[in-house]
C-alpha cells in the first residue's frame, strides 16, 4: 500500500509518463525554513533513508481541502505539529517565500517560519511529537544556512535565492 501523500513523487510513474509523453503529476506540498527563537534553522533527519530534509509535507486530500490561500498555511502548520511536536500557538509567524517545482513533480509552497521557542525547547517537544516521518533535528545556524540548502539536492538550493528576495 502506498501513502496519498507519495502518489505523484514515486520516480517510476515520474519516468513512465515521461517516456509516454505524458504530463507529470503535480502534488502540492508545504516546506517551512524554520527559525528558533535563538536564531538556529531546523531540518529533520528522516526516519526512512535518513537524509536531511526540511520540515513540512503534501496536501492531503482526506486531511485538508485546500480552498483559500490560508489552508496551505494550515497544512504547514499541521506538518509542523507532526514531525516537531510545535502546535501552531508558538509559532510566531509564517511569511510565503516562493513557489518551486521539484524534479519528482510537487510544486512546493515554500515559507519562513519564526518560533516563538529556542532550539532547547523545540528539542524537548520533539520528544513527544506524534509523528515519527523524522529521527532526529538538525539544527543550522544562520552563517551556515545558505551553503546548506545549496548541498542539498533538488529544490532546496534554490531556496537561497528565495530567501534573498522575499
Amino acid at each position: 500500500m502506498i501513502s496519498y501523500r507519495y502518489i505523484a513523487t514515486i520516480r517510476a510513474l515520474y519516468d513512465h509518463h515521461a517516456k509516454e509523453g505524458l504530463e507529470p503529476l503535480n502534488h502540492l506540498s508545504t516546506a517551512g525554513i524554520i527559525r528558533t527563537r535563538d536564531g538556529q534553522f531546523l531540518f529533520g533527519r528522516r526516519s526512512r533513508g535518513g537524509t536531511i530534509d526540511l520540515i513540512g509535507g503534501g496536501v492531503q486530500s482526506d486531511e485538508l481541502a485546500v480552498n483559500h490561500g490560508s489552508d496551505i498555511e494550515a497544512n504547514l502548520r499541521k506538518e509542523i505539529f507532526e514531525e516537531l511536536g510545535v502546535p501552531s500557538a508558538q509559532i510566531e509567524g509564517v511569511k510565503g517565500i516562493g513557489v518551486l517545482h521539484s524534479s519528482t513533480s510537487n510544486v512546493l509552497v515554500i515559507a519562513e517560519v519564526d518560533l516563538a521557542l529556542s532550539t532547547k525547547e523545540v528539542v524537548e517537544q520533539f520528544a513527544g511529537r506524534s509523528d515519527d516521518e523524522m529521527s532526529e533535528l538538525v539544527a543550522v545556524s544562520q552563517d551556515d544556512l545558505s551553503a546548506f540548502l545549496v548541498n542539498m539536492r533538488d529544490y532546496r538550493a534554490l531556496i537561497p535565492e528565495l530567501m534573498h528576495r522575499s
